[in-house]
């Protein structure tokens, strides 16, 4: 069941909310960037009980990552799969997507595929050199 406040607006239940889609131009960037620190915080508060698994992911997403997954400062570093080992890298005809891969980068010879399980993306120094074709 669903909370109306007649006259005011309408609160679907958590379950439901997660399902709503709407396209990227609906006008919710903007109204973000607009939030005071006050009612960006209330925001947050209320998401932290309505909805806590999609603030979860939401923090994840958005947190700063650990020194581990930073490159390393030496060396030119190359992003890779950390469940399978695989290359790694992120394709404008995929959606600009994180996608494993196999192929040569520096001829641009690659080929993205779909893994059996999520990417975990790692780096780690590069195997040779690396200059990625255009």
């Amino acid at each position: 069941m669903t909370t109306t406040i007649p006259d005011h607006w309408h609160i679907p239940l958590p379950a439901d909310a997660i399902t709503i889609r709407r396209a990227p131009d609906d006008g919710r960037p903007a109204r973000i960037e607009t939030l005071h620190a006050d009612r960006m915080r209330e925001s947050l508060i209320f998401l932290s009980g309505y909805a806590p698994g999609v603030l979860d992911a939401i923090l994840t997403a958005t947190e700063a990552c650990l020194d581990d997954l930073f490159p390393a400062p030496d060396g030119d570093p190359e992003p890779y799969c950390a469940e399978c080992g695989a290359r790694a890298g992120v394709f404008a005809a995929h959606d600009n997507e994180w996608r494993h891969y196999t192929g040569d980068p520096a001829t641009a010879d690659v080929r993205p595929y779909q893994a059996d399980h999520y990417l975990v993306v790692r780096w780690r120094p590069a195997e040779g050199e690396i200059r990625v074709a255009f």
